[in-house]
């Protein structure tokens, strides 16, 4: 499967307040986003494929929607 490159909404990825749209859904409060090579845990509520969100807290590589 081709994930396409993440759609940001302002300039910068990952920082507090970043809005971009989701390349896989999160399921069961629990997902996966990759960006510039990198791959971060998404959690928060479940939201479908190409849903934009935005990051409200980061810890490490896991990113809190």
């Amino acid at each position: 499967m081709i994930r396409p490159k993440t759609l940001l909404i302002n300039d910068a990825f990952p920082h507090p307040h970043a809005v971009f749209a989701l390349n896989l859904p999160i399921e069961k409060g629990r997902g996966t986003h990759t960006y510039d090579g990198i791959t971060y845990e998404l959690v928060g509520p479940d939201a479908p494929y190409r849903r934009q969100v935005s990051i409200i807290s980061i810890q490490g590589k896991t990113l809190l929607h």
